[in-house]
């Protein structure tokens, strides 16, 4: 995947915003009628990342880090109160109406359907919106309602549909007018097992045909590690790491875990020295450093009469909260 033409350019940006300060006595609180204090709150400090034609970026970071902010200055909603932000070559903010004709946008909180109304209707208007003849609107809802399983409910009203089938619908309105990149929350949330398999295929399919960029996040750690490509994690406003998911591992995923299922312990005291993770019934989980991983094997079988053994990395999800717990990285 070529990634020579540069889709998003974010220069060291800053973003504060004005607190009010809450009044603890009374006397604070009359003087709080006539003169409002307030105190100022950096949500994002020093930010710079680049991201390139045809990347699925995974954006992550606990609630409160800062993702959503940076969100919603990328989309123009508000501008950044330092640094340097360029999208498709614009400035979002400054060039909102212009810049929104090629960008997409799920966002939890801020539906593209109206509710009382039929999912195709609404995204016949986006289609309306944005210029698109009948016929190829038409097509493109025709075709991405059937690969999403929701062709049946294109004319159900929106109350009467599930969280996982507004989120298609959703997913289909935002998508319609062939977007240069996409700005996606959560967009599995409310999805089953077989229905989400569909989205991360459907979205890595549109990825691949169109070219879209996709900026996604998500506290679905699945999600990142079958979609994405590159990964940035922020932490209070600070980017902590950028790059791939192997590069991740290769300096946070330095242990296995081994999962045993044994059918009898030859000696009660043999397991000491092991570290373990979780322990129930007649299953055990070590946690095991690479360096000393064949020392455990060793080890674990000579101690148990193993039924099932299985060995395995640590979750993206395990190796997140680790750099939550040591700190930032150098990149």
């Amino acid at each position: 995947m070529s990634k020579q033409e540069k889709i998003i350019s974010i220069q060291n940006i800053s973003k504060k915003f004005n607190i009010p300060i809450k009044s603890k006595t009374i006397s604070e609180k009359l003087k709080n009628i006539f003169i409002h204090k307030k105190k100022e709150k950096m949500i994002i400090k020093d930010l710079s990342f680049d991201v390139y034609k045809g990347d699925i970026i995974g954006y992550i970071g606990e609630n409160g880090a800062g993702k959503s902010t940076t969100i919603k200055m990328l989309t123009g909603i508000y501008p950044p109160s330092s640094g340097k932000i360029t999208c498709l070559g614009k400035d979002p903010f400054e060039n909102r109406l212009d810049y929104v004709k090629d960008i997409g946008v799920v966002f939890g909180n801020k539906s593209l359907l109206n509710q009382d109304i039929a999912p195709i209707h609404s995204i016949e208007l986006q289609a309306a919106i944005y210029g698109m003849s009948d016929i190829t609107a038409k097509r493109r809802i025709n075709s991405f309602a059937k690969i999403l399983k929701v062709e049946k409910l294109l004319k159900t009203p929106v109350r009467k549909l599930s969280l996982g089938e507004r989120m298609k619908f959703e997913i289909i309105a935002s998508l319609l007018h062939k977007p240069k990149v996409i700005f996606l929350d959560e967009p599995t949330i409310g999805l089953d097992v077989l229905a989400r398999e569909k989205m991360i295929k459907f979205l890595k399919k549109i990825n691949e045909k169109e070219k879209t960029t996709i900026f996604l996040t998500t506290h679905n750690m699945d999600d990142i590690e079958e979609i994405c490509n590159r990964i940035i994690i922020i932490d209070k406003g600070k980017k902590v790491y950028e790059g791939n998911l192997k590069e991740l591992k290769d300096i946070y995923a330095n242990w296995k875990r081994i999962t045993i299922v044994y059918k009898e312990k030859f000696d009660k005291s043999c397991d000491r020295g092991l570290e373990v993770i979780e322990k129930h019934d007649n299953v055990i989980i070590f946690k095991a450093y690479n360096k000393q991983l064949e020392e455990y094997l060793t080890k674990i079988t000579n101690c148990f009469e193993i039924i099932d053994l299985k060995i395995e990395e640590p979750t993206l999800k395990e190796i997140v909260k680790r750099i939550y717990t040591d700190g930032y990285v150098s990149n």
